[in-house]
Order: structure tokens, then sequence, then C-alpha cells
């Protein structure tokens, strides 16, 4: 599992993924701000700038996670430099050997082009490799794009539903999935 954690950057043959850090702060405002009508849509609605910020300083954390085990990602695209989107991910939860994708957020240029599917495929690679057994990740309600893709992409299994606080007692649950098997062959 560590490999994960020690991951540098990561490349697909059309996307270079890098550890994001401070100086992308205007990067990934502008993947979050381009987005806004969605986070709204979702009832996750925040500044641009405060959410860029919340990933760059890892605080898409799991209950009682730690920094240490946290990555984001600025994605770009490979031959022409422009930014596509952000990776997120959480090594160790809610078991050791699963990885928890925080966000794969990509601009709205960028969807539906088989980009995202490249990415997961290299992360998924990376969490073979590192023994992984099982990845998961949350679906907001109400984004139908979304729960498309990942199902799509094999995350078919519904693991729990989650309340959403900001959404209240009555709002919908976030879906959260797995896609699961034993490592390395099911994880593709």
């Amino acid at each position: 599992m560590r490999e994960l954690l020690d991951l540098a950057d990561m490349a697909t043959p059309r996307a270079l993924l890098r550890v994001a850090v401070a100086g992308d702060m205007p990067d990934i405002t502008l993947v979050f701000g381009e987005l806004m009508p969605l986070f709204e849509h979702t009832g996750r609605a925040a500044p641009a700038a405060d959410m860029a910020r919340s990933a760059i300083e890892q605080d898409i954390l799991p209950p009682e996670g730690s920094r240490a085990y946290a990555r984001t990602f600025l994605v770009r695209a490979r031959h022409v430099g422009e930014v596509v989107g952000v990776l997120g991910y959480y090594v160790g939860y809610p078991e050791q050997d699963t990885l928890y994708v925080s966000q794969l957020f990509l601009r709205p240029r960028w969807q539906g082009q088989g980009m995202g599917r490249e990415i997961m495929a290299e992360l998924e690679a990376h969490a073979a490799r590192a023994g992984v057994r099982e990845i998961r990740l949350g679906v907001d309600p109400g984004n139908w794009g979304a729960l498309r893709f990942w199902v799509r992409a094999g995350y078919d299994r519904i693991t729990q539903l989650v309340d959403v606080p900001e959404l209240g007692p009555s709002g919908p649950p976030r879906f959260e999935l797995s896609k699961a098997g034993a490592a390395p062959a099911s994880i593709r």
C-alpha cells in the first residue's frame, strides 16, 4: 500500500497526473468553478477556491483519517498541457487494503472522451500492484452522470448509503460504490 502513497506522478496515454501543490490553486479552482452547477445541484456547493484549498490541503478525509494517507493529483492533457481535472484518494479506508477515491472531477470539455476511464485504469493498476483488495468511492445524490460513469467502469456494488449532513436528515443519501475481488486480477 505504501507504493500508492509514494507516487510522485502517474501517466496515461492522454493525461499526466502529479501531486497537487499550493501553486496549483488557480488550476484546481478553475476545475471546481466550471463544475459549480453540478455541486449546486447535488447540494455540495462551496466557493470554488475553498474547495480547491480543501483538496490541496488534504481536508477530504474519512472519519479519524490522517492527511498522511491522502493524495490529490492535478490532471493535465499530456500533449497540450491543458488542465483536465482533479483526482483524490485515501489509502486504507475503511479497511487497510482498501483505496477510497475521494474525488475524480473532470472539466466539462474533457468529459465523455474516455479520459476518466484512462485515469482510473492507471490508478487501478497501481492499486493492484500495491495489494489493494477493494476500491470504493462516493457518488452524490442527483449526480446521474457520475453514477452512470462509475457503474460502467465496474463500480456496481453499493457498499452503503451515507447520510449527507449538508442535505439534512430528510435529504437523499450518498451512494458508496465499490469494485471488489481478489487483487490484482479483479481491479482492472
